[in-house]
């Protein structure tokens, strides 16, 4: 049982790969909740059953005690293109 739940982990955490990178859009940011917080960019979320990315809107949030936000990227590959999400270092 440990040994399946283990791969279900790390297929659903593997990046999904497209053949193009999905356009991007314009978004509007909501009035910053405080002085001590700070904009997270929207990210993408790769859908299996569609083979598809789906953007996720951006935030506000209070910044990580000592930690770096890191904004995600397009990665291309010989399989196609695949989104590092945004993460804190």
């Amino acid at each position: 049982m440990i040994l399946s739940i283990g791969g279900i982990m790390i297929t659903s955490c593997s990046p999904g790969f497209v053949g193009e990178e999905p356009t991007y859009y314009e978004v509007v940011r909501p009035q910053r909740p405080g002085n001590n917080h700070v904009w997270v960019d929207g990210d993408w979320t790769y859908k299996r059953r569609s083979h598809t990315y789906v953007r996720r809107n951006g935030y506000w949030m209070e910044p990580r005690a000592n930690k770096t936000f890191v904004p995600g990227h397009w990665q291309s590959s010989s399989r196609g293109h695949s989104w590092s999400p945004n993460r804190w270092r």
